[in-house]
């Protein structure tokens, strides 16, 4: 299954002054190891600092996988998950 989804925070939890906490949130989801030990596939994943948010394209074989893998920044912030499609293959069952 593809997800993508939308990670913000408020500017007053923002880690990115504490050296510590960005090892602890934001850090671990962009390490490898960490996908792999939550069965995530990161496929992207991006940031817009002004705002605040992160965004991520995953796969992923449970909304329960995707969950885990952002466990470690839901201290900091709220993560969107939003189930996806391709559009190609949603536009097929219409036809």
């Amino acid at each position: 299954m593809l997800f993508v989804v939308t990670h913000t925070h408020t500017p007053e939890l923002c880690p990115t002054d504490d050296p510590e906490k960005v090892k602890n949130t934001v850090d671990v989801l962009a390490q490898d190891s960490h996908a792999k030990k939550t069965k995530v596939k990161v496929l992207g994943s991006y940031i817009a600092p002004p705002e605040h948010t992160l965004y991520f394209i995953l796969e992923a074989d449970s909304y329960e996988a995707v969950t885990d893998f952002f466990r470690p920044a839901m201290k900091i912030g709220t993560p969107r998950i939003v189930p996806v499609s391709p559009l190609k293959a949603a536009v097929e069952t219409f036809k």
